[in-house]
């Protein structure tokens, strides 16, 4: 087991219904689409490597990933968002960012919920691009998702 993670995993998450939280996915040129969300997600980005990122999206028609009959994801989602905390935000800017550009993880989103602020990275030859850092009132398109999205409406400013 990687360091990054040393607690032992937690059987799979509640359901998304279980869980009962929901969200919707929105942007420009989109129609909508729920997403679900749940309590914990549990992923194996290789054999060694066991993670719960906050939020993931396992989309993308060059998907590696999988999700394993164990309730357990194998693999690079496409996208990884993380809210970042006082006892997270080290480790979520630096081991993990390293970890997902690793592993091929093409878009990361930091989530600064105490200044309502948003880090965009992309993967672009193997290694992340600071997209930009977004605030309230301000949009941003995500390449992979096709999509446009209001700082306001993602973090709920």
């Amino acid at each position: 087991m990687s360091e990054l993670n040393r607690r032992t995993p937690q059987p799979p998450a509640p359901s998304p219904t279980q869980a009962g939280r929901r969200g919707e996915k929105q942007g420009e040129g989109n129609s909508r689409q729920s997403l679900q969300f749940r309590d914990s997600l549990n992923l194996y980005l290789d054999d060694d490597t066991y993670l719960e990122p906050d939020v993931f999206y396992a989309g993308g028609d060059d998907a590696t990933y999988k999700l394993g009959d164990d309730g357990f994801w194998y693999g690079a989602p496409a996208l990884i968002v993380e809210v970042l905390s006082a006892s997270t935000a080290r480790r979520d800017r630096a081991d993990k960012f390293l970890l997902y550009e690793k592993h091929d993880v093409r878009e990361y989103w930091l989530v600064e919920p105490d200044t309502l602020t948003m880090e965009v990275y992309t993967l672009q030859n193997g290694q992340y691009q600071r997209h930009g850092v977004y605030k309230g009132g301000d949009q941003f398109t995500s390449s992979l998702l096709s999509a446009t999205f209001e700082i306001d409406r993602l973090l709920g400013s």
